[in-house]
């Protein structure tokens, strides 16, 4: 039987000055049951270094 993902959601309040972004994001997550925390958090970082800048355009990171 396979391991089922653990879902996470964060909250985070985006503060990018160089950029001028300010957005609180909704995320949800779902961590491979062979993935570590470490990796996780670096998607959760990489996700917030490329939010778009439009603050109208809805944030998703499905393709």
């Amino acid at each position: 039987m396979a391991l089922k993902p653990t879902i996470y959601k964060f909250t985070i309040a985006l503060s990018d000055m160089n950029r001028h972004i300010f957005q609180t994001l909704n995320v949800t997550l779902a961590q491979h049951p062979s993935e570590n925390i470490e990796r996780m958090m670096m998607r959760v970082l990489a996700y917030c270094l490329n939010v778009d800048t439009d603050p109208n355009k809805k944030l998703d990171c499905r393709n």
